[in-house]
């Protein structure tokens, strides 16, 4: 996090010792040390939010997904179903015509004489 180095230490050593005196460090030690975990602390906490944030968008974009692939299968099922009722209609229309051109030709065939 910091590049904090032993020459630093000492430096910085020196100086609260100046500044705070002999009598308060053990103080200053302590809140400086409670409100540097506190921080701390509150960093994990912001951490944690934001990884279950986006753990939650992942989640909402995989249901989204999920809901938008149902829908594509309806419409799929739908489509096939209709090719399916098509491709029936165009076989029994076929079928149907097949009947009725045998039955004019043997018509004309059981008349004796041919149609012209």
């Amino acid at each position: 996090m910091f590049e904090i180095g032993f020459p630093e230490l000492i430096v910085i050593a020196i100086v609260t010792l100046v500044v705070v005196g002999p009598e308060k460090i053990p103080q200053v030690v302590k809140t400086v040390s409670f409100w540097v975990r506190r921080i701390s602390l509150s960093f994990e906490n912001i951490k944690e939010e934001i990884e279950r944030e986006i753990n939650a968008d992942e989640i909402r974009a995989q249901i989204h997904n999920d809901s938008i692939m149902k829908s594509l299968n309806e419409t799929q099922d739908k489509l096939q179903e209709a090719a399916k009722d098509l491709s029936r209609g165009v076989y029994e229309s076929t079928t149907e015509q097949g009947k009725n051109s045998d039955e004019s030709q043997g018509k004309k065939i059981s008349n004796g004489k041919p149609d012209a």
